[in-house]
Parts: C-alpha cells; sequence; structure tokens
C-alpha cells in the first residue's frame, strides 16, 4: 500500500499522482516535482552528462574510535550498543561500529565519521570520514560545503 497524492508538474503543469512511499511498488518515473513524462525526458538528457563528484569515505586520523563513541554517548546520553552480527564459515564475528556527526579540525565543518572494528582484532580500527570525492581528478574535493539539494 502506498500513499498517493495529486501534484502539478512545475515544466508542463499536468496534474499527476505521486506516491510517497518510496519502499513499495512504484512507477519507474515517480518524482515530486516532475509528472512521469517530463521526468523520464530530464533523465534521459541528464545521461549524456557525466556525474562530477560523489560522497564517499576516505580514511582518516582526524579522531579515534574512542573519541567517536564518547560522542555519541554524550549525544543520546547514555551508553551505546554498536554491534552488528556478520556470519563467517567458521564462527560468529562480530562487528563494531559508530558513526558520528563531529567537526572536520581542517575546515570546522560538520561531517560523518565512522569508525568500524571486528571482536577477533579489536586493535584494528578503521575511522573514516564522509567527503566529496571528484571523480575525474580522483581527490577529495576542493569544495567540501553541503548545499541545499
Amino acid at each position: 500500500m502506498t500513499d498517493t497524492r495529486m501534484k502539478r508538474c512545475t515544466h508542463c503543469k499536468v496534474v499527476y499522482p505521486y506516491h510517497l512511499n518510496k519502499y513499495s511498488f512504484l512507477p519507474k518515473y515517480n518524482d515530486s516535482r516532475h509528472c512521469p513524462k517530463c521526468f523520464k525526458a530530464i533523465e534521459k538528457a541528464l545521461k549524456k552528462i557525466p556525474i562530477k563528484f560523489k560522497k564517499t569515505f576516505i580514511k582518516s586520523n582526524d579522531y579515534t574510535r574512542e573519541q567517536l563513541i564518547k560522542a555519541q554517548e554524550i549525544r543520546l546520553n547514555k551508553s551505546i550498543e554498536n554491534k552488528r552480527i556478520l556470519f563467517n564459515s567458521e564462527n560468529i564475528e562480530y562487528q563494531h561500529s559508530v558513526c558520528e556527526k563531529m567537526p572536520d579540525p581542517k575546515t570546522n565543518k560538520i561531517t560523518f565519521y565512522y569508525a568500524t572494528w571486528w571482536d577477533n582484532k579489536p586493535d584494528e580500527v578503521e575511522v573514516s570520514k564522509e567527503v566529496w570525492w571528484d571523480i575525474k581528478n580522483k581527490k577529495v574535493a576542493d569544495d567540501q560545503e553541503n548545499y541545499r539539494e
């Protein structure tokens, strides 16, 4: 079941049904601003333009696992459980993870930081931060601002 609302296309001004629930069986061209015909035309036109940037996580030494856990505990005002069970052919292993928004020390902008580690290797921690990645130049983008989308 899905919630449906009638919308007016911002381009051709036709009225069309827009399905709010993104997790059910939806029409292929379901958009909140454009009717299916206009949305299909926009998608076709944009296929010719390569995507230049993407959000991704890269390794970081800005924070430690302990700092991320402490920040999350302070924000939630409680101790956290951060286990995810992953099955291995030999035994069950627990992967721990914590994700928290923290200020980037270089830019002072709020950024997602993510730490993961395994039960059987608790000292091998990988801390990553979310950045805009310049696909063409294969580097962190110069502009890390999160503009409204």
